[in-house]
């Protein structure tokens, strides 16, 4: 790493400064920093006084560095430096925070090299303290580099290998530009770097790497766009050094290295690295600590004092209302099987009685056993970022176990074969226990039985399908960053409820992987981005030969024509 830092030190293009809102205080008598994040000055409410604050010790040459640089306006809503200027061309500048080229960044490289873990580390919930950027020969700002919690190295822009004028680059498929208040990010899931785009010019090489560029042809454009300023400023130079990170963090890469066996896309990476799809792979690196770059986490309760909670129970709908079967609970426990045997005996039942269809009776049973409300209560919570705002939530618990006491999941049934209910689609209403219907058999519910119909591979045409559908706002309000993915858990553990349920009753049960949304809200008249289906669970009746107490371990292994492994008994 110490060549690099002396290399790192010649580069012109790079730029170093205090991340907006940081600032940085030496403390007297001792060789510590003082630093705090005011997140109204980057994004938050506006109110100010809300953030974060720790002291870490460094060096004396760091700490002097460090608040010189503060001092020089790179730090917090600062003006001055010289990051800019009038040379900022047609889209660039600095936004307010003023950058310093890293060589003159005095005696501080050293201590910046060996101390970056510690900064960042340091750093906590707002990240990073230093914004690494890319400028022109001239100080126009073309990207920002920020470190998310994983960034621990300064990076490498020296020349990568192997890249001449004749390479042809490309984005890589996992590469994206999304907006975050008033900034552009390029960003790659579980990369530890994002770049702030800060000028066209860059925007513009991203663009023209979405289709592929040779290097020549990146050199002569830039070498056009300088001709035609005619400021004296060397674009290339600065282009050169944000393409040079850019192939180095894999956010672009070697055209030719398709390998053309899936053609449908580019493929990059190891094997493991090819089977991820985006979506995939964003949505974990978002729902995981780690590769974050924001400021909120987990339970934040954003939007605390903005938007009002929704209930913890859903108001009914409007439609026929249908009471349910509510089952003896004393008798439930004494005659329901023991957990340890449902365990063993559940499994995805794809055949039915059809002399004897799932009743309206055994459908009242399974959904007060699985779904009623138990009790509900209120608590105050207050927004992470100003504690001071607070309001009230409702709460409410059902028969299963949900993130934060959400229980945002609520449960539909697309009918198709049933006694003594039509076919048709109907809510279920877990605090009044009752069915509401909402329409009886057409296009859409016939749509919906058709899709669990092809998602179970076509052996069976079901009699129910119970649509696991979320109210997202339930969990979004209060989680940010894992908000779907909670959702996602939720419904895994309403999938095991329902299987152990349809096991203790002697019912027909299979979850299924793949419903359709636009059905779903057509049927119900749901909202796709406020309520609508996230899993599908078959339900039936058990075919007249089929007894879930004639299985056993080895019955299990037999029907599946699968090895008992040591460790089933």
């Amino acid at each position: 790493m110490t060549v690099f830092i002396t290399d790192l030190m010649k580069q012109a293009q790079v730029t170093v400064r205090v991340r907006r809102g940081v600032s940085l205080t030496p403390v007297d008598g001792a060789n510590e920093v003082d630093i705090a994040h005011d997140l109204s000055a980057a994004g938050g409410d506006g109110n100010g006084g809300d953030g974060f604050r720790n002291t870490i010790p460094v060096s004396l040459s760091l700490k002097r560095a460090l608040v010189w640089l503060n001092e020089m306006g790179g730090g917090g809503d600062k003006a001055g430096g010289d990051g800019g200027g009038d040379d900022a061309g047609d889209g660039g500048g600095d936004s307010g925070d003023s950058a310093v080229p890293l060589r003159d960044f005095r005696d501080a490289l050293a201590g910046v090299d060996s101390h970056f873990g510690l900064l960042q580390t340091a750093a906590l919930l707002f990240n990073n303290i230093l914004t690494l950027g890319i400028a022109t020969s001239r100080g126009r700002a073309l990207a920002d580099i920020e470190f998310s919690h994983a960034g621990r190295e300064l990076p490498d822009v020296s020349a990568p290998p192997g890249l001449s004028d004749a390479t042809k680059l490309t984005l890589s498929r996992f590469a994206y530009l999304h907006r975050e208040e008033d900034e552009l990010y390029l960003s790659r899931p579980l990369k530890d770097k994002r770049f702030v785009i800060r000028d066209s010019a860059a925007g513009k090489l991203l663009v023209d790497l979405g289709r592929g560029m040779t290097v020549r042809a990146i050199r002569d454009q830039c070498d056009r766009a300088n001709a035609s300023d005619d400021n004296g400023d060397d674009l290339f130079a600065g282009i050169a050094t944000l393409l040079n990170l850019l192939y180095r963090e894999q956010f672009i890469i070697d055209a030719a290295a398709d390998s053309t066996r899936l053609p449908t896309r580019l493929e990059e990476g190891d094997a493991a690295m090819q089977q991820w799809d985006f979506h995939d792979a964003l949505s974990h690196a978002h729902s995981r600590l780690g590769y974050n770059f924001g400021f909120d986490f987990g339970g934040a309760f954003p939007f605390v004092d903005i938007i009002a909670p929704r209930p913890a129970v859903k108001e009914l709908p409007a439609g026929e209302r249908i009471a349910l079967y509510q089952p003896d609970l004393q008798r439930m426990a004494a005659t329901d099987k023991r957990l340890s045997a449902v365990v063993i005996q559940r499994m995805s039942v794809r055949a039915y009685n059809e002399d004897a269809p799932v009743s309206l009776k055994q459908l009242g049973e399974f959904l007060f056993r699985t779904g009623r409300l138990l009790f509900e209560t209120e608590t105050r919570v207050s927004n992470l970022r100003a504690p001071a705002k607070q309001t009230g939530m409702g709460l409410a618990w059902r028969p299963y176990p949900t993130g934060g006491a959400s229980y945002e999941l609520e449960f539909y049934l697309s009918v198709d074969r049933a006694q003594d209910l039509a076919p048709g689609i109907y809510y279920y209403a877990p605090a009044a226990h009752a069915l509401v219907k909402l329409s009886g058999r057409n296009q859409y519910t016939e749509g919906l039985i058709q899709t669990a119909f092809d998602s179970c591979a076509r052996i069976v045409r079901p009699q129910v399908v119970v649509h696991i559908a979320a109210r997202f706002q339930r969990v979004s309000w209060k989680y940010h960053n894992i908000a779907y993915a909670t959702m996602l858990r939720n419904a895994g553990v309403v999938y095991q409820t329902f299987y152990l349920h349809a096991v203790a009753m002697g019912l027909a049960g299979c979850g299924l992987g793949a419903g359709n949304t636009d059905l779903f809200c057509r049927a119900t008249g749901n909202q796709p981005h406020i309520e609508c289906n996230i899993g599908e669970f078959m339900l039936g009746s058990l075919p007249a030969d089929f007894d879930y107490n004639a299985i056993d371990l080895e019955t299990c292994a037999a029907m599946h024509e699968a090895r008992l492994s040591p460790t089933a008994t």
